[in-house]
């Protein structure tokens, strides 16, 4: 009985432990993905709050671009991944420059 219950306890501080690193990971993530640059000089980046070094403005947080999807044989058609060209009907393509 004694051994049963140091195996669950070991068993759920392991999984603790497990989920734990699990959150704080997707967090760090999360936050690594979200940069802050200044409007004037996007050169000048930091983290929310910051200011600009040169300027003194608040930074701004920075967007992350979404991908751009285009007809080959139509290239001012654009959609997102799995729409069909409206004048040809052929599948969007991800542009060229975003490759």
């Amino acid at each position: 009985m004694k051994n049963l219950v140091i195996a669950i306890s070991v068993f759920l501080a392991v999984n603790t432990l497990a989920t734990a690193q699990t959150s704080t990971k997707s967090s760090n993530e999360e936050v690594q993905k979200t940069t802050y640059s200044c409007p004037m000089h996007p050169k000048e980046m930091g983290k929310q709050g910051d200011k600009c070094s040169k300027c003194g403005m608040a930074l701004t947080k920075n967007e992350t671009p979404k991908p751009t999807y285009t007809c080959p044989m139509h290239p001012k058609e654009m959609g997102k991944q799995g729409d069909k060209c409206s004048k040809c009907g052929m599948d969007l393509l991800l542009k060229e420059e975003e490759k």
